[in-house]
């Protein structure tokens, strides 16, 4: 059969009464928008819509291939997700990109299989908030392409720019990852200051433990099954991940369908299960957890009957931040997130959303703790970004039922490991190595290289005040590191008997968020912090309100809303990026 080209999709077109009505159609599409604030979300909903379509195939065809390739391209700033999945037809492809129309549930359901995802905006999404989307697709049959061009510039400029269209074509069937059924997923015009940050500024190494920590690639099923045992699972899907650097060199690896938990970034500290030290008693508890770490692993049953899955581990904090610091200087990267507190998963698949409630009564010891929280159950608003809150408050009460049964037996008496790797000349040479191909920041200072740890913030601020006509008041510092290493007491102009303002530093505002958390009475003194950026969209996640500042004496460009976060109601900080620019 020869290729042919079908009329274009007018996929915005809700209900027929709307065909006509535009604005109506924009105010939907910007509703999707709205649902969605982070860069991630792109590779979130492409991946989970292949792993959802490798298991409705398989359901079908057991031994079908399961493939996915992610193809991340930063000089071209687009990336692809191709799968060996059910592939979609004519009359899939044309009502896929519809808002709220899904293949997976309702009148279009294709099976009766669980899916991770039942919403039907992902693909509206994709469409949507970018500016270019292709959809390469076969069933076996047909081969179809459908192409979306201009779709956030139309949702952003209120209709000014053309109405974006899917122009459809297809062809005879062809092969793709060695399957005749496949999909592949293209977007590129991602807007970067559209979303928390820049999708395509993550490093290869950053990028796959967030594919393995809040997107589907990070299967979580392993962790409820005994005996634990990751590799199980983690070619159940193979996936693969070209990352074409800044260079253009190509870059490519096998990425483990599981979840990356803490136990991977101390793979040398042993492990023992809660079930075998569940009996001992005190004394013998601190002697046999000294350097060592605990997997708990447990199904409880909430007030109402739903069954939450949940796994932890305890490890010693302060170890933990040393490792990371190693990893940090050896790699150029080590995580932030997703290895320490509590968050949420739903049908074998991470949502990277935080509990965000307190849980255990004492907050030093949440940096002990890494607890995934699974219930299949869960409903999420659009965007997976938020919990609703009688959800949340079900989740909350059956980890605290876990900590008082088992954890609190166990997480004060884990014990720290002595063992550091010691900084070496080969280890100073690659990190300057990495630091020479950072991009230079674009600011009136001496100091070149865009910050990317607490340390360098801390570098740019006493720079500031150092310097003539600084964007800064007149400060002085009386002291640094006087409760953590880099703390700082100032006086606001010179001393005159006032006290000073104790000053704290973070690389953002969640970041300083989550260590006033963890630091208990240390940080109850603070009037001032100094961060790199606000992130609105990660204080959000936490529940924490931002508002801006202006003419403030002490340099303030922003103040926290914290209600009562290591008993602070407030707090004001300096945002070195917008004073900058």
């Amino acid at each position: 059969m020869a290729r042919t080209k079908h009329p274009p999709i007018d996929f915005l077109q809700i209900r027929q009464e709307q065909a006509r009505d535009e604005a109506r159609q924009i105010r939907e599409a910007a509703n999707v928008l709205s649902s969605y604030s982070h860069a991630l979300d792109f590779l979130r909903e492409a991946l989970q819509n292949s792993a959802d379509a490798i298991d409705e195939r398989r359901r079908k065809e057991p031994n079908a291939p399961a493939r996915i390739l992610i193809v991340f391209d930063i000089p071209r700033r687009q990336f692809s997700v191709a799968d060996t999945g059910i592939g979609m037809g004519d009359s899939e492809v044309k009502i896929v990109l519809t808002p709220n129309v899904t293949t997976k549930s309702g009148r279009y359901a294709r099976s009766g299989g669980r899916s991770r995802g039942e919403k039907g905006v992902g693909l509206s999404f994709l469409a949507l908030a970018s500016n270019y989307l292709h959809i390469r697709t076969s069933d076996g049959r047909r081969r179809h392409d459908v192409t979306v061009i201009g779709g956030r510039d139309w949702v952003m400029g209120d209709g000014s720019s053309p109405k974006p269209m899917g122009a459809h074509e297809s062809d005879d069937a062809d092969r793709h990852l060695g399957s005749d059924r496949y999909t592949v997923i293209t977007v590129g015009g991602i807007d970067p200051k559209a979303f928390d940050q820049d999708l395509f500024a993550y490093s290869e190494e950053e990028l796959v433990w967030r594919l393995r920590t809040e997107t589907a690639v990070g299967n979580t099923r392993y962790l409820w099954e005994r005996p634990f045992n990751r590799e199980r699972y983690a070619d159940d899907i193979i996936v693969d991940l070209r990352y074409i650097d800044g260079d253009r060199n190509k870059h490519e690896q096998r990425v483990p369908y599981a979840y990356a938990t803490p136990e991977e970034l101390a793979p040398r500290r042993p492990v023992v299960d809660f079930d075998s030290i569940a009996n001992l008693p005190a004394d013998e508890l601190v002697r046999h957890l000294r350097g060592k770490a605990v997997r708990y692993v447990k199904r409880l049953r909430s007030p109402s009957n739903r069954q939450v899955s949940i796994y932890a581990y305890i490890t010693d904090g302060e170890e933990m931040g040393r490792l990371l610091e190693a990893r940090q200087q050896r790699r150029g990267w080590a995580p932030v997130a997703n290895w320490q507190g509590f968050v949420i998963a739903t049908r074998d698949m991470p949502t990277g959303v935080p509990l965000g409630i307190s849980v255990i009564p004492t907050r030093a010891y949440e940096r002990r703790m890494f607890v995934l929280i699974q219930e299949d159950e869960l409903q999420l608003d659009l965007g997976r970004k938020t919990l609703h809150g009688q959800t949340r408050n079900m989740l909350a009460d059956v980890v605290r039922r876990a900590w008082r049964r088992d954890l609190a037996k166990v997480v004060p008496r884990v014990g720290a490991e002595k063992a550091v790797e010691p900084l070496d000349l080969s280890v100073l040479a690659a990190a300057i190595e990495r630091a020479r191909r950072r991009h230079d920041l674009n600011a009136p200072i001496p100091y070149l290289k865009t910050p990317d740890s607490r340390s360098a913030v801390v570098a740019i601020f006493h720079e500031l005040l150092a310097r003539d006509r600084s964007v800064l008041p007149k400060m002085r510092t009386l002291r640094t590191g006087v409760f953590f290493d880099d703390d700082s007491l100032i006086y606001l102009g010179e001393p005159n008997g006032v006290a000073p303002l104790h000053v704290l530093f973070a690389m953002r505002a969640a970041d300083l968020v989550r260590q006033l958390e963890i630091s208990g009475s240390t940080a109850r003194t603070a009037n001032l912090a100094v961060v790199w950026e606000i992130g609105e969209s990660d204080l959000a996640e936490r529940g924490v309100q931002v508002a801006e500042l202006e003419g403030a004496d002490d340099g303030a460009t922003h103040v926290l809303l914290l209600r009562g976060v290591a008993s602070l109601d407030e707090l004001r900080i300096i945002g070195l990026k917008a004073l900058l620019k």
